[in-house]
């Protein structure tokens, strides 16, 4: 008449010629086609075809995905919690096992798409890693971001850019470039160099090869170049 899982159990009500039945059954280990459970728990399980979780899906151990993959159609997290040092167990990992041992595997792949093709992508669309930690008030702050994106989205000429962006007061701003011609930009979105360093509104040098103690090189922010000091007076200035 009725069964009602919760947990490891499985609680049957059925009628028998002498009148109601009331059974409790350990399912540990049990094999079905298909269930609907509003409670489980299992040791191990293990999930032939698909399983979907319409509320949340918490795994306090570990979890092993096959080649289905994981899909969320909201926000998915992975996490870890403990008042001891985590510093050498990562949250997320993932690895390729294979026979290609010649050539590049993409072991992880992310993706920002428009929805569809009613809203498709365009320039400057990316796709991001973003950092973030906790600060001295207890509350996580993003602190960096590694991001590609599209420079030019359309037609044959498509070019992409990879960007590296820093906490600076209360946000994050763009200070490095790396654009599809290979040229590095530090401080500039547009570098028209194989390394290009736009100065403005820095305090110290542009560029420097030593020590804030033992200079051998440096170009100050104003051009300056001094070789064997930090203070250059004019445009080249030796020591």
């Amino acid at each position: 008449r009725g069964v009602y899982v919760s947990g490891r159990y499985a609680y049957v009500v059925h009628d028998t010629v002498a009148g109601n039945d009331f059974r409790i059954y350990d399912i540990t280990g049990i094999e079905v086609q298909s269930a609907i459970v509003h409670s489980l728990e299992a040791g191990s399980l293990q999930v032939r075809n698909d399983i979907t979780a319409q509320g949340q899906l918490t795994v306090t151990g570990g979890i092993g995905i096959g080649q289905g993959g994981l899909y969320s159609n909201g926000p998915g997290s992975f996490s870890q919690s403990t008042s001891t040092s985590l510093a050498s167990i990562p949250a997320l990992s993932a690895a390729t096992f294979d026979s290609n041992t010649s050539s590049n595997a993409d072991v992880l792949t992310i993706t920002h798409a428009g929805w569809a093709t009613t809203t498709p992508g365009g320039n400057s669309i990316s796709t991001g890693l973003l950092f973030a930690a906790g600060n001295t008030s207890a509350t996580t702050t993003n602190i960096a971001r590694i991001a590609g994106l599209f420079t030019s989205a359309g037609g044959t000429a498509t070019t992409s850019a990879l960007t590296f962006s820093t906490l600076n007061g209360f946000s994050l701003s763009e200070k490095m470039r790396l654009d599809n011609n290979g040229n590095l930009g530090i401080g500039t979105t547009s570098p028209w160099a194989q390394l290009s360093i736009n100065p403005n509104g820095t305090l110290g040098p542009a560029f420097a090869i030593g020590s804030s103690t033992a200079t051998n090189f440096l170009v100050t922010n104003g051009g300056l170049v001094g070789i064997g000091t930090t203070s250059p007076s004019q445009a080249l200035s030796v020591n």
